[in-house]
């Protein structure tokens, strides 16, 4: 068995963007177990996005 982890950073998301990630990163989304944000989300809405995939673990970056 094995586990399936995305991992993201610096994502940078801009406030009011109605397109938080490219499109090729909600392909990897799609059957993780776990995502993993490593810093620089900048917008909180974004990580209650991420869990509607899967459990979001996340610490902060220098910008947020």
């Amino acid at each position: 068995m094995s586990t399936r982890i995305v991992v993201l950073a610096d994502t940078h998301v801009a406030r009011g963007s109605t397109r938080r990630l490219p499109d090729a990163v909600y392909a990897h989304l799609d059957g993780a177990d776990a995502i993993w944000h490593a810093g620089d989300v900048l917008v909180p809405e974004l990580l209650d996005e991420l869990a509607g995939f899967a459990p979001v673990e996340a610490v902060l970056g220098n910008n947020d």
